[in-house]
């Protein structure tokens, strides 16, 4: 079952609404019921039939009550949602969906067990074991699992810990698996067997520390993520780090340490997409050089998944930090979501802070057109597209947001039937539209039938 959301409102608008609600019931009860609980008249058509000859019945009165028929307004997908009240499993925490044979797929953890959902209507959930061979790896807000699948293919990349018989000796602390279905069977590849046994550097001084975001393009499927050259300790940073298949089976990771923007850094990419064939990726980067530890809004672009160019640094006005949450693409142009904020260090006394939700445009991945959505205490976290319009939701003052846009430059605040979204969890498509998998329970957004 399903319980159909109202879009979100102000506060003044929610007293409004909820004024008109109480005087709509009031008038309900007054036709409902007359003085001494008589019940109300009530318009109908009525006719009097004479009685028979000889009868001595008293004329028969019948009433036709009239029949009214009620036309659901049309959905409008990602602005009108509803939820539904079957809920996940308790304590599971989602960390990857995709669409793929028909069934909605959902992958994430209970504590640190691996658990993989499958559902065709979004009510009915079941387990499916992929043949993990063991736990989830990584702590509280990192995505250890991910999602990509097509109409005849489902892949899923995890870093996983596993028993030693299974371990790669690197040097690292757990391996990625690769999991695939074709629909009827599952297979499950460790890193000896797809090539991910391989440092990018050969080094033992590397590690995993999160996978981001995953995209495809045809048969390419590519994951993002944040890798550590971690010895020695002094000089260790995270860098830039993908995971992409090869039309031979294997896959291939790609990270360079530091070589992308110069010195000392922190870089932690966010979400991937493609545009025109290639992909482009998003994120922050932190200089630890230079000790500012300002946050600047990283991008990378690769046309195939493997080889990667960093595009300039995107800085935001007065020293602020600029931080890059998730992305999306139209066939022609890319729209980025997150926000802006007052720099961690240093704190000033008497300063006012800022956190303001910010959007991204660009055409190339390279140059980008940048836009405060609104100067209210907020951010920006998800971003999908329906048709030609962008969608982007988020939070002011910790309640839901949310923007429209046909051009990624202008938007119009919107309400939206959603709780507040963060950039934790995941809005995906599915058949006609869409479906937001939220801590609290899924979320549809679907035509009308």
């Amino acid at each position: 079952m399903r319980i159909q959301l109202m879009r979100n409102a102000s506060a003044g608008d929610r007293r409004r609404r909820l004024a008109v609600v109480l005087v709509a019931l009031a008038l309900v009860a007054v036709s409902c019921g007359g003085e001494g609980g008589e019940p109300a008249s009530v318009a109908s058509s009525s006719s009097t039939t004479a009685p028979s000859v000889g009868s001595a019945s008293s004329p028969t009165t019948s009433t036709t009550v009239p029949v009214t028929t009620t036309t659901l307004p049309p959905v409008v997908v990602g602005l009108d949602w509803v939820r539904s009240e079957t809920a996940l499993p308790e304590g599971f925490w989602a960390i990857g969906a995709t669409e793929a044979f028909g069934r909605l797929w959902v992958v994430g953890k209970v504590d640190r067990v691996a658990t993989l959902l499958s559902s065709t209507d979004g009510e009915t959930w079941t387990e499916v074991d992929p043949g993990w061979p063991g736990q989830l790896f990584g702590f509280l807000g990192q995505t250890p699992a991910l999602l990509s699948g097509t109409e005849d293919d489902l892949a899923m990349v995890a870093f996983l810990d596993v028993p030693d018989e299974l371990d790669v000796d690197d040097g690292r602390t757990g391996d990625l698996w690769v999991f695939r279905f074709d629909g009827s069977t599952w297979s499950a590849r460790g890193p000896q067997e797809t090539g991910l046994g391989v440092t990018p550097d050969g080094s033992r001084n590397f590690r995993i520390e999160t996978l981001s975001s995953i995209a495809r393009e045809g048969d390419t499927v590519v994951v993002i993520g944040a890798a550590e050259w971690w010895l020695p300790f002094a000089t260790s940073d995270t860098s830039f780090v993908s995971i992409a298949s090869l039309p031979d089976g294997q896959w291939q990771m790609f990270g360079e340490d530091s070589e992308f923007f110069g010195g000392r850094d922190w870089q932690w990419p966010r979400s991937i997409t493609t545009l025109d064939g290639s992909f482009v990726a998003v994120g922050t980067n932190t200089n630890l050089g230079t000790g500012d530890l300002v946050k600047r809004m990283a991008v990378w672009t690769s046309p195939d998944g493997r080889t990667w160019t960093a595009s300039p640094l995107v800085i935001a006005p007065d020293g602020l930090d600029s931080v890059a949450e998730a992305i999306a693409s139209t066939p022609a142009d890319v729209l980025a979501v997150g926000f802006e904020e007052s720099p961690r260090f240093p704190i000033l006394e008497n300063e006012t802070r800022i956190r303001r939700p910010v959007a991204w445009f660009s055409t190339d991945g390279v140059s980008w057109t940048r836009t405060v959505l609104t100067d209210a205490e907020g951010a920006a976290s998800i971003v999908f597209v329906v048709g030609d319009r962008f969608h982007v939701v988020g939070e002011l003052d910790g309640f839901p947001a949310a923007w429209t846009s046909t051009d990624g430059v202008t938007f119009d605040e919107v309400d939206v039937a959603l709780p507040a979204f963060s950039s934790n969890e995941l809005v995906t498509t599915w058949r006609d539209g869409l479906v937001g998998i939220h801590r609290i329970g899924p979320f549809f957004s679907q035509p009308n039938p």
